[in-house]
């Protein structure tokens, strides 16, 4: 008897196969080299939970590490990152909001007011990570078509552009709002969950929504992929 594979399996499956086609599919390197104007000599996968998917290395020596997001922009958004409380950074008032909102542990103490300085370490960190030699500096978006055997289109956008936007766009303090923790319109946390077959359940996760959809307590929300600049696949 086969086991249905859950909604996160299939998107972590899909991109983990688009992460193998950047490497692979030729118009992929085609369209980085034009946008880069260099030839490139291999792009590889970024093996381990690293910040990078994936590695450009050009003719003339550099090397380029790329985050890449595959799917849809909208929705509840691409997970970003997941780590247990206490590892997202030493703020201890961000410890206990985490716990009382998301973990719902009534033990805690009441929630404090974790301002944006603190949301932009958390920014970074998540997005980015701490290891200087896999930080991305650039983040792809791809689609794929339906049987996921081809990348169809590639986006493209340098971190130090994206990041300043995503920060420039966080609240004055962090927002609650049910089981959840905002620190922008386009970034959250939540409890990583999974049922009884996750092996962390309490770690928190980071979404980033790319393009939310307008709602009453935001009508107007960044959309983050018009940061993008998309690369013509011939």
């Amino acid at each position: 008897m086969s086991v249905a594979k859950s909604k996160n399996s299939i998107v972590a499956t899909t991109g983990n196969k688009a992460e193998a086609l950047l490497c692979s599919q030729a118009n992929i390197r085609a369209a980085l080299e034009l946008h880069f104007g260099k030839p490139i000599k291999q792009i590889s996968q970024i093996s381990g939970r690293k910040k990078a998917d994936n590695l450009i290395e050009f003719d003339d020596g550099t090397r380029i590490p790329v985050q890449n997001k595959n799917g849809p922009c909208d929705g509840r958004g691409h997970s970003v990152d997941r780590r247990k409380v206490s590892l997202l950074t030493g703020d201890t008032g961000l410890h206990s909001l985490l716990e009382k909102i998301c973990l719902k542990k009534e033990s805690c103490a009441e929630p404090v007011t974790i301002p944006k300085a603190v949301s932009e370490l958390c920014g970074s960190l998540c997005l980015l990570g701490s290891d200087e030699t896999v930080k991305p500096k650039y983040f792809l978006h791809t689609t794929m078509d339906a049987e996921a055997t081809r990348i169809t289109t590639l986006s493209i956008v340098e971190s130090d552009t994206f990041m300043a936007r995503v920060k420039a766009d966080m609240f004055p303090v962090m927002e609650t709002k049910k089981t959840c923790v905002h620190l922008s319109p386009n970034l959250y946390f939540q409890r990583k969950g999974g049922g009884a077959t996750d092996h962390s359940p309490d770690d928190i996760q980071t979404k980033l929504r790319f393009s939310p959809k307008p709602s009453k307590a935001i009508p107007h929300p960044t959309d983050l992929f018009s940061l993008f600049t998309e690369l013509p696949l011939v």
